[in-house]
């Protein structure tokens, strides 16, 4: 048998007066598990507040390992395109036209990934509905965030990679790259 008693006071005040009236009325029904309802939906939403924050982790975990892989890649690129790169400032290139080459490839990889992710995504919000909670499914100020981040990603990424270009000086090449 359950006994829900409302209450415009304190709850926690009300559990000793409940009791007494219940041992009053009926010594011999036992009471156990005596809780407020804020204590029952806490117990009822806490395996689903598990699951996310096992989801959160490894969101925060793919994040990472998708700006390494970002940057691990634009790297791999500008380290494949040395030659072409002294060349080109051999010819006249600035530095800063040189870096922007490598933004604005970068940028548009990013953006590419962002017209493929962001439908996918849409999408697949229909296979975890059940377990997202204070936010719709297709949130847009999500959606938004993830996307500004991803293009801030790339954009670090792709100016890290910049040290390992060459650079002009008085004396020639310089950068890791020799004349």
């Amino acid at each position: 048998m359950r006994l829900a008693v409302r209450t415009s006071g304190e709850a926690a005040s009300v559990t000793a007066t409940v009791r007494g009236i219940v041992r009053d009325l009926a010594p011999e029904v036992p009471l156990s598990a005596v809780a407020t309802m804020d204590e029952v939906l806490a117990g009822a939403v806490s395996s689903q507040k598990a699951t996310l924050a096992v989801l959160v982790l490894f969101a925060v975990v793919a994040a990472l390992l998708a700006a390494l892989g970002i940057y691990s890649v634009l790297a791999y690129q500008v380290a494949g395109r040395r030659h072409e790169i002294g060349v080109r400032m051999a010819l006249g290139a600035s530095v800063d036209g040189v870096a922007g080459g490598v933004v604005r490839r970068g940028l548009l990889l990013s953006g590419l990934g962002l017209l493929v992710g962001v439908p996918a995504a849409i999408l697949a919000t229909r296979l975890i509905r059940s377990s997202l909670f204070g936010i719709e499914p297709v949130d847009p100020l999500t959606y938004a965030v993830v996307s500004v981040l991803v293009v801030i990603a790339t954009t670090v990424a792709c100016l890290l990679p910049a040290p390992r270009c060459p650079s002009r000086s008085g004396d020639g090449l310089q950068g890791g790259m020799k004349a």
